[in-house]
């Protein structure tokens, strides 16, 4: 099964959880740069592993971007025509 989002295909459901996390994060934490870390990802059913592969297709095809820190959890900035967060910063997205 493949997903289409913001012409973007993923071809994995675990891709998908991925988006859709770093989207609830952004619309949670109320800013479009989160951190995205391994043991919350699990949780969702994305590993290590994949997470990482999907971070690096995200962010070649231009969806977020990324400050890789070391050991720590990287993080992810999602660009801010594809947030739902409004402009004045108020997060309802309505």
């Amino acid at each position: 099964m493949a997903f289409v989002f913001n012409d973007f295909w993923l071809l994995t459901t675990q891709q998908l959880r991925h988006v859709l996390y770093i989207h609830f994060r952004v619309l949670w934490d109320k800013s479009n740069t989160v951190e995205i870390g391994n043991k919350t990802l699990k949780s969702w059913g994305v590993g290590r592993t994949v997470k990482n592969r999907a971070l690096y297709a995200f962010e070649r095809a231009g969806l977020i971007s990324i400050e890789w820190r070391g050991s720590k959890s990287p993080h992810v900035t999602l660009r801010a025509d594809l947030s739902m967060l409004e402009r004045n910063g108020s997060g309802t997205g309505a």
